[in-house]
């Protein structure tokens, strides 16, 4: 699933190629995606874009008449910017004619997108979501605070859309290991010592995909179509077996909550 370095990606794209252009026209290929748009998606037509704004791994598309176009990715969406003529890939699901003859396209194969157009207002999509892991205001002192009410293990706090937002496996995975911690650790069990290296870690792990574009495995591309290249730079994410960069003591992974954590037992503690 793209995670808050993918989807920043494409918003900065996007944000660079589609501001201030006019929805001219709306194809809407009716498919099962995740939620339902409280409004008709064909009420795009005819409105100007104003801008582009991201929170966790949602877009956030604000119009002329001050409507909101949100679109989550799920776990294989894209949102690429085409030229005229672009030949079409399989499994779109909507297409929105831009001035100029050029496309925003919408693609999904396993359908665990969400498009959904809005009355202005507060987002409800968004409203119980916590701080952005990447804004201002996530500090040390916020950290601390959330982790202390907490009695998740860490890898499940990071996880957490509803404490932190854009966090997803790669870079939980990828912070604890920065940070020196053990994904089983209980939250509130964190040392005081150990908040601001975690909270540095989180941010610089994010910074750093976000400066090679993210990470690709199989599905992921920019606004453009091109992969994101930090899968190099992970350090123990799908690493299993393989030594640590830092002690050279095996990574190893574990199943929380369903889901493969990757670590070293030997400098996460």
């Amino acid at each position: 699933m793209p995670e808050l370095p993918e989807v920043e990606t494409i918003r900065r794209g996007l944000a660079r190629l589609v501001t201030g252009r006019r929805i001219e026209g709306v194809d809407h290929r009716p498919a099962r995606l995740r939620g339902v748009s409280p409004l008709p998606l064909d009420r795009l037509a005819d409105r100007r874009i104003e801008r582009v704004d991201r929170h966790g791994k949602f877009l956030l598309v604000r119009l002329d008449d001050a409507h909101t176009f949100l679109v989550h990715l799920g776990m294989t969406g894209k949102l690429l910017f085409a030229a005229p003529g672009s030949p079409e890939p399989p499994h779109i699901h909507l297409v929105l004619s831009l001035d100029d003859d050029e496309e925003l396209r919408f693609i999904d194969p396993r359908r665990f997108g969400m498009l959904k157009l809005l009355p202005p207002g507060p987002v409800a999509d968004t409203a119980h979501y916590g701080i952005d892991a990447l804004d201002a205001g996530f500090t040390e002192a916020h950290l601390a605070s959330l982790l202390g009410g907490s009695r998740a293990p860490l890898k499940a706090f990071l996880l957490d859309q509803t404490k932190i937002a854009g966090i997803g496996n790669i870079y939980a995975c990828e912070a604890l290991w920065r940070a020196g911690l053990s994904p089983r650790r209980l939250a509130r069990n964190t040392p005081k010592r150990k908040i601001g290296p975690l909270r540095d870690a989180i941010v610089a792990t994010l910074n750093d995909s976000l400066a090679q574009g993210g990470t690709s495995f199989n599905d992921y591309v920019d606004e453009i179509g091109r992969p994101g290249t930090f899968l190099t730079a992970l350090a123990v994410f799908q690493r299993e077996g393989a030594p640590c960069p830092r002690c050279e003591r095996a990574v190893a992974r574990l199943v929380q909550s369903n889901r493969s954590t990757f670590y070293c037992p030997g400098c996460q503690r």
